[in-house]
């Protein structure tokens, strides 16, 4: 797989672990995600829809918790 063959060159490996750090940074532990969730209920309920978030955002904080184990952020 292109991923694996990518990860294998220790330079492109640095890059993508700084990049993959600082999205999970930004999406889940800074908490981006679930601003970006709710501002699309707002916006949807000010249009008049009904809005159930609950399985995204649960889906979100599921996969928050599992990246936290995630040894290649270990540390971010």
């Amino acid at each position: 797989m292109l991923k694996e063959r990518f990860l294998a060159a220790p330079a492109f490996r640095d890059t993508y672990l700084t990049a993959y750090r600082e999205l999970y940074q930004e999406l889940y532990v800074d908490g981006a995600a679930l601003r970006a969730l709710d501002a699309a209920v707002a916006t949807a309920t000010q249009a008049g829809a009904t809005v159930t978030d609950d399985q995204l955002r649960s889906t979100i904080t599921n996969r928050a918790a599992a990246l936290a184990t995630n040894e290649d952020l270990a540390g971010s």
